[in-house]
């Protein structure tokens, strides 16, 4: 996995509180794009184990991301989804 680079996708849920979701995120030195479902986060490899506590040095894509308990109430799921395959 590329470690300069790390695409992961929130979806949000319905009644989110998108403002602090995306607060939140920034907080932590993350990027976030609104999406129509939720948004798109970016950073890199190093910064998504330490604020999310995880390893991905030996991980399959896609792979799941913790919700942390501040946005447990607003976020639906989080994920670093699979490249997409070209045919």
């Amino acid at each position: 996995m590329d470690s300069s680079y790390i695409e992961a996708v929130l979806t949000a849920k319905p009644n989110a509180d998108r403002h602090f979701i995306q607060a939140w995120l920034e907080h932590h030195k993350l990027a976030a794009l609104p999406m129509r479902a939720g948004m798109l986060v970016t950073g890199s490899k190093d910064q998504f184990e330490s604020i999310f506590g995880i390893r991905l040095d030996q991980s399959t894509l896609p792979v799941a991301l913790p919700v942390p308990p501040e946005l447990r109430g607003e976020i639906e799921s989080f994920q670093i989804p699979a490249p997409p395959h070209y045919h």
